[in-house]
């Protein structure tokens, strides 16, 4: 009987501990479940901003390729102006080499008339001119386009 009433007693230890362990497991429990619903509000909230920088990062991207075609847009506008200039130069020094020649003709064979000899660098005097340089009949400015 003593091994009766010792498990008897053990038994109603164990029972007066019960409640407590299970106060205790249910009070883990929830901290458990309510460090869960927090962690699933993080994730929700990470993938919501990481949704958000996904689409700044695509708005961005399309900002960069509209910026690079106008940029390139830009270059191409500069190459031509660039060679525009260039053969507008060229058509000029062409235009004031021929005037020269024009000039030098014009004063070898007596047909330029007084007044047209200012052009060519003379004045009305009558004595030869001196030839003009080409360098002189191009324009000081540069222009613009």
């Amino acid at each position: 009987m003593i091994t009766r009433t010792a498990t008897a007693r053990q038994l109603e230890e164990l029972l007066k501990h019960t409640p407590l362990e299970l106060v205790t497991s249910r009070s883990s429990c929830e901290q458990l479940l309510q460090e869960r619903e927090n962690s699933q509000k993080e994730i929700l909230s990470a993938l919501d901003r990481n949704k958000q920088m996904r689409s700044e990062l695509a708005e961005l991207h399309s900002q960069l390729m509209d910026t690079r075609e106008e940029r390139d847009q830009l270059q191409r506008t500069l190459d031509g102006s660039d060679r525009s200039s260039g053969a507008l130069q060229d058509v000029l020094k062409l235009t004031a080499d021929l005037k020269v020649k024009l000039c030098d003709a014009d004063t070898r064979r007596g047909t330029r008339p007084d007044a047209s000899r200012a052009e060519c660098g003379g004045g009305s005097s009558g004595a030869p001119a001196e030839e003009p340089r080409s360098a002189a009949l191009l324009p000081k400015k540069e222009i613009d386009f």
